[in-house]
């Protein structure tokens, strides 16, 4: 989505939020951001379960380990579109299309 918005992108925030408090390091972290062509251009917030238990409530963010794969996180996968006065907008489901997005920052860069 940041790379259809073209200069725009620099005036829009991704912000990502860990589920994984064990396995998101700030290495795996960056090795993610790196791998993904986001680093610089995305925030990922990590900690503990503790310190991240607010956000995922303040947010509906479910997470538990995947059945079976104790070392992997069933998870939710909803990305918000936050207007530029911190109202929620919209929710877009896993299956976003980034062109969805792209279309839609503008109007939320002007709420």
């Amino acid at each position: 989505a940041l790379n259809l918005l073209g200069a725009q992108a620099s005036k829009t925030q991704v912000i990502a939020v860990s589920v994984d408090p064990r396995g998101d390091t700030p290495a795996a972290v960056a090795r993610f951001l790196h791998a993904h062509e986001m680093a610089g251009r995305m925030q990922y917030l990590i900690g503990s379960a503790g310190e991240l238990a607010w956000t995922w409530a303040a947010w509906d963010v479910g997470a538990k380990p995947e059945v079976g794969q104790p070392q992997l996180v069933a998870h939710s996968a909803l990305v918000y579109g936050i207007s530029a006065s911190g109202r929620l907008t919209t929710v877009y489901p896993d299956t976003f299309e980034p062109s969805e997005i792209a279309h839609d920052v503008p109007k939320l860069a002007a709420l």
